[in-house]
């Protein structure tokens, strides 16, 4: 483990606590921050505890949690049950273009990631009113509800939630497949879709999935995939982690 020294550190650059410089707790989020980007603080540094970094700097402990809490909140910080706060390394960041429709699995193997589902819940029951509307079909269809934690390199990244006509992906279709694969094998895979990317907070539920606090910001992501006639194939909604993962469109200015 990594000793920081962060009073001596905090000295030796000169930190002071100015009352007309903001909030107090504020001003020593700061200049840990300052630390961390001239690498003064490594990441895996171990920062002292509350009570012992307050009694140094002659503030409030509030003071110091209010700090420790801001950039944690930052991901600059986290803690370890049982061990303290720590720097935190750089999470990860996976650009995902909007230009093209593919599978999960298909996108993250092109990058040389590791890619890897795991099944949460598969349903196969009839239509919601909203899903006789958006795939035009009779109450009595069976859908397929498959909901998949999306992991990369072990970590879990998204909670997809797809629905699909049953008859489209066939019987012989096992979970841990490629949904479009399915749909593709049995002639239905996807030409084209709409994706509409909104900010959301994560409940406690997908929180626990994700490996995340409820109430975080995510990005959620709602898709309509369309085959030949325009007819829906596949509804998915999808919560991201938003520390993961960058949607990035590509524009070109029309003449």
């Amino acid at each position: 483990m990594l000793r920081s020294n962060l009073p001596d550190r905090l000295q030796a650059m000169g930190f002071s606590v100015t009352e007309s410089q903001g909030p107090i707790y504020r001003q020593l989020a700061e200049a840990i921050k300052s630390l961390i980007n001239r690498k003064d603080l490594l990441v895996g540094s171990a920062l002292p505890p509350e009570r012992d970094l307050a009694k140094r700097l002659n503030v409030g402990r509030i003071t110091v949690r209010n700090a420790y809490k801001e950039l944690i909140e930052a991901g600059i910080l986290e803690v370890r049950q049982g061990s303290g706060t720590f720097v935190a390394g750089a999470k990860p960041r996976i650009e995902q273009p909007l230009s093209g429709l593919t599978s999960f699995s298909e996108d993250m193997s092109a990058r040389g990631l590791l890619p890897e589902s795991r099944i949460i819940r598969r349903e196969e029951a009839v239509p919601t009113d909203y899903e006789m509307r958006l795939f035009e079909v009779l109450k009595d269809t069976v859908m397929l509800r498959l909901d998949r934690l999306r992991l990369v390199d072990g970590q879990p990244v998204a909670l997809e939630s797809a629905v699909v006509r049953h008859e489209m992906v066939g019987p012989e279709f096992d979970e841990t497949q490629s949904l479009y694969e399915a749909l593709t094998r049995n002639g239905n895979r996807p030409l084209h879709a709409t994706q509409r990317i909104s900010a959301a907070s994560l409940d406690a539920f997908v929180a626990e999935l994700l490996e995340a606090k409820a109430g975080e910001p995510c990005l959620q992501i709602n898709r309509t995939s369309f085959g030949a006639e325009k007819r829906v194939i596949e509804f998915t909604r999808s919560y991201y982690r938003s520390d993961s993962f960058e949607f990035v469109a590509e524009l070109t200015l029309e003449n």
